[in-house]
């Protein structure tokens, strides 16, 4: 019997579903397997509000923000791009679902905010490392049908994948607020659909993903298991103007601060969880400057994070300083007695996750004797370098994955 006969007869069950989405078919007539009815006024306000800033533009700004600025920021997005990569995403797609057959799922999610989200989830529970969940925030050219994560299916990990807003078969357009929405309504799915707790779910993003992925991190503060940062940056006007002409430097400048502010660095900021931020050393996408490391965004997402976190023990510039080059081996063992007792109170308070931060405390009284070897080992707490490009595929994640569940 044809699978398109078993699905118009009384005997369609799930397996036959499964056996359809081996297929390409149009995702706007696929039945909506979870609705996300949050209604969390703060997000709603943070929405209306930046709606009304938009509207208080002139209609030619708008029209710059929606036919110029997004497709830049988010080229994934572009209708030219979707037209382009649909039939890859398709030939992606049916691979993966085949290469998985009988342990992967794929849904459609309502988000609270409207927009409809295709996802996948690779059930591996059951496995040693299986009982863990792997959510993935995708960058801004990536989807999940060719996924910056594999390396974690490959390493028998449970994961959902999803393309935000405006990617692939998702609706809606993408955005700081819609993103957000994205994967908050994804990770209540995980929780009231798949029957997962939070404390086994895990973040990993890759470049722009990071602004999706602390917005989430920040929304359920201390309930998630942990996050990866790959690649991320903390401000994209920079990186904006190394690549726009220099007569546009302060409209490009403002077209972001209105409509593009993503503010990583307070929303890293309220998650209380275990961090790991991945720095790749050549990266020449987060670079304002090629080849030159301390141009890197992500020293700068890294210094603010730590300086605010400890804003008594250092400062930007001071770690500013260290990250200019490769970090050096942990030198922990090397450390005098008292800084070695500081190191293990500064790992016993960011492991209490009902201490919120900044710990104004933490250095008030230290000397600055022996503070420059003490701030690498707590840079280490959170940073991991490699030597590799932006868009370089991570082979393996275990290692960083096992600092995440061993905590600080």
């Amino acid at each position: 019997m044809l699978i398109w006969d078993k699905m118009s007869s009384h005997k369609a069950d799930s397996r036959n579903f499964k056996e359809l989405e081996l297929y390409g078919f149009n995702f706007s007539y696929k039945p909506v397997d979870f609705t996300c009815d949050l209604e969390d006024k703060k997000i709603l306000e943070t929405l209306e509000s930046r709606r009304n800033n938009i509207e208080n533009f002139s209609v030619l700004f708008r029209r710059i923000v929606a036919k110029v600025a997004r497709p830049l920021l988010y080229p994934g997005s572009s209708y030219f791009l979707r037209w382009i990569l649909s039939s890859s995403l398709l030939q992606g797609r049916i691979k993966l679902l085949s290469s998985h057959f009988g342990n992967i799922f794929r849904y459609k999610i309502c988000t609270f905010d409207g927009n409809f989200i295709d996802c996948i989830f690779v059930d591996r529970r059951g496995t040693p490392n299986g009982n863990r969940l792997i959510v993935c925030c995708e960058g801004n050219a990536s989807f999940y049908e060719h996924s910056c994560a594999t390396c974690f299916v490959q390493e028998d990990f449970s994961l959902v994948g999803y393309n935000r807003p405006g990617y692939g078969c998702s609706s809606g357009l993408p955005s700081a607020a819609s993103d957000t929405n994205a994967l908050i309504s994804i990770l209540y799915f995980c929780t009231f659909h798949l029957n997962w707790s939070l404390a086994d779910v895990f973040l990993y993003c890759w470049s722009i993903g990071a602004v999706s992925a602390t917005g989430g991190a920040a929304f359920f503060q201390k309930e998630l298991g942990g996050l990866i940062l790959d690649a991320p940056f903390d401000d994209v006007i920079l990186l904006a103007q190394a690549r726009m002409p220099a007569c546009l430097s302060n409209f490009t400048a403002k077209v972001i601060k209105e409509n593009f502010d993503f503010d990583i660095p307070n929303r890293l900021l309220q998650f209380r969880g275990p961090i790991k931020i991945i720095r790749r050393l050549r990266d020449e996408v987060m670079s304002s400057q090629l080849n030159i490391l301390s141009s890197n965004r992500t020293n700068f997402l890294i210094a603010k994070f730590i300086s605010k976190l400890f804003p008594d023990f250092t400062s930007e510039s001071a770690i500013l300083e260290v990250l200019e080059r490769p970090l050096p081996h942990p030198i922990t063992e090397e450390l005098p007695s008292p800084w070695k007792e500081r190191l293990s109170e500064v790992k016993q308070i960011l492991n209490q996750r009902d201490i919120a931060p900044p710990h104004r405390y933490i250095g008030r009284s230290w000397t600055d004797e022996g503070k420059t070897n003490f701030l690498v080992s707590i840079i280490h707490l959170f940073v991991k370098d490699v030597n590799m490009s932006h868009c370089q595929p991570l082979t393996s994640l275990h290692c960083i994955f096992d600092q995440l569940l061993r905590g600080y």
